[in-house]
């Protein structure tokens, strides 16, 4: 029996010996053979292709072997000049042969759905669409997924290779082969979009990686590194581990870690540019409490850009946010909702090429519950009263609220400090004149404490004080008042009760002047009077301590005798 050992080889295998899927997919890769064809012939050229050496056993002869391994034994030929065999009938056993591992049969390979997430579907044999659901679904050779804005699929496959699409992509899986299990061989064609390849090296394996666009060939072994295919139909390829040939118009380049290249449509790829550091995060809260996210940065010697992203996981597969930001400008986040997340950035050249990654920077955002809107004092407002109303609007999903009145914005000391208030009004009760700062915040149901409305900064300004009597008097059916001038007083009020308490109001007056006259009340008994002054800026005082008067009525003796004349008279009449 013949063992199998992968190694590099020389010989290029003509495009007709290379295996593809049998039975409904051929129809699907002459669809996409259509595409290839459009393509400039130097971008298909061939390049060195792997090779596995079979060490001959004994009783082994070619025609078993060639039968056993390979997809057309009538290749027998070409392997014998490789291999400069004098006789083909002739081998020994411990004799190595090697064979081109694109001539070893094949067997048809499945991708595995191991990410998903937004809009992805497949469009399968026959152009059947179906959007995909869930991880774990088959992508056959033949099929070609596409993403939408939001979009992003990591397709795996048995020997732990992997590529992944993200937003507004499109690639088609043109051949995905397992040979004879000692090679893989597999064809992309990336039509539009970013995919990021991951190659997994096996012992004993070789393997054929190409990822094909309309203006250029990738091939790689052995290796991770990212394609993507810009507007104008140019090609950018970015190596991060292992090696890659890059081909395009008859050109090879080849790039090893850490360098990139660009293949503009229809010209040969530019020679291979060492891709840039990632740029530093600097120092950031772990927790932002407030929007929009901010993030200082170091700046990247030579870079034009960066590629900002946020995850929600940490191998930066589900992308929330992902944008190309100017050299120079902050990096400012908006829309994030509450939650835990993943920072992670790279450096961009002149040429678009994009660096290594940085590393993940974990960070969590909790806006919720957002501080609630202040109703009442508004801010710079003059107050005279000595206890302050503070309202405010309900939050939705906050359960109680906190409050603090301090003299200072600092708030080191509050005067008031109050927390889990269920209503949305608060009375401060007395305060000494001067300047104060009140603030909100409001309470989740986990407890969770969100920031702190700005401070809204009121003034308890000294009201006038109370004015003193300087005569009551009752002048035929008219009361005069008159009171001392308050200093500072602008106006004053002046009020008429029939009890102390002042519940039963019979006149108000506000004059200009520390005087005032009201109507006597008509019927006779104890009333009350009462004033406070009003400042320039339309703050009372308190009132002063009622006066009382007392309304007498004497019994009307000259009304009695008029009446008693015009009654005399009319009797006479009569």
């Amino acid at each position: 029996m013949a063992s199998h050992t992968g190694a590099a080889g020389n010989g290029s295998v003509p495009a007709q010996d290379m295996g593809v899927p049998a039975g409904d997919g051929i129809r699907r890769l002459a669809a996409v053979a259509v595409l290839l064809a459009t393509l400039p012939a130097s971008v298909v050229a061939a390049r060195c292709e792997p090779s596995v050496e079979i060490t001959v056993s004994p009783g082994d002869t070619l025609l078993q072997l060639w039968g056993k391994h390979l997809e057309n034994p009538g290749r027998c030929p070409t392997i014998a000049r490789l291999n400069h065999l004098q006789n083909p009938d002739l081998i020994h056993p411990g004799q190595r042969i090697r064979i081109p591992a694109a001539l070893f049969r094949g067997t048809g390979l499945e991708g595995v759905i191991t990410f998903l997430s937004g809009d992805v579907r497949l469009e399968g044999k026959g152009g059947i669409i179906e959007q995909l659901a869930g991880i774990g679904g088959r992508v056959p050779a033949g099929g070609r997924l596409v993403t939408g804005v939001t979009g992003a699929v990591e397709v795996g496959y048995e020997d732990g290779s992997s590529f992944l699409m993200r937003g507004n992509g499109s690639v088609d899986v043109v051949r995905a082969l397992r040979r004879d299990n000692v090679f893989f061989d597999r064809e992309l064609l990336l039509g539009k979009g970013n995919l990021i390849t991951r190659i997994k090296r096996a012992t004993g394996r070789e393997q054929r990686f190409e990822i094909r666009t309309p203006s250029a060939v990738a091939g790689a072994r052995g290796t991770e590194f990212r394609v993507g295919v810009g507007r104008a139909g140019e090609t950018r390829t970015e190596v991060l581990e292992g090696r890659v040939g890059v081909d395009a118009r008859g050109r090879e380049v080849p790039l090893a870690a850490g360098e990139g290249t660009l293949v503009r449509a229809g010209e040969p790829p530019l020679p291979p540019q060492r891709l840039l550091a990632p740029p530093g995060v600097e120092a950031r809260p772990a927790l932002f409490r407030s929007g929009p996210v901010r993030f200082a940065h170091s700046e990247a010697p030579d870079a034009a850009g960066y590629r900002v992203m946020v995850a929600r996981d940490g191998d930066m597969k589900e992308l929330v946010y992902d944008a190309l930001l100017p050299a120079g400008e902050p990096w400012v986040i908006r829309g994030l909702a509450d939650g835990a997340y993943h920072l992670s950035s790279r450096s961009v050249d002149r040429l678009g090429l994009e660096g290594a990654e940085s590393g993940t920077v974990p960070f969590t955002v909790r806006l919720n519950p957002l501080p609630p809107f202040v109703k009442t004092p508004r801010d710079g407002e003059r107050a005279c009263n000595r206890s302050l109303t503070v309202g405010w609007l309900k939050v939705h999903d906050a359960v109680s609220y906190r409050l603090q009145v301090a003299g200072g914005r600092s708030f080191s000391t509050p005067v008031i400090d109050r927390d889990a208030l269920d209503a949305t009004e608060f009375e401060t009760g007395p305060l000494n004149a001067g300047t104060y700062f009140v603030r909100l915040g409001s309470i989740a149901a986990d407890g969770y404490r969100g920031e702190w409305t700005n401070p809204v900064e009121v003034t308890v300004v000294p009201p006038p004080a109370a004015p003193e009597f300087e005569e009551t008097r009752c002048k035929g059916s008219v009361l005069d008042v008159r009171v001392r001038a308050v200093p500072g007083a602008r106006s004053y009020c002046f009020q008429l009760a029939r009890d102390r308490a002042f519940a039963e109001l019979l006149g108000e007056e506000v004059a200009d002047r520390p005087a005032a006259s009201f109507p006597l009340p008509p019927e006779p008994g104890e009333y009350f009077v009462r004033t406070a002054a009003i400042d320039g800026e339309g703050c009372q005082g308190d009132f002063s301590p009622p006066r009382s008067f007392q309304v007498n009525r004497s019994f009307p003796y000259g009304a009695l005798g008029i009446l008693g004349v015009a009654g005399l008279l009319l009797g006479l009449l009569l």
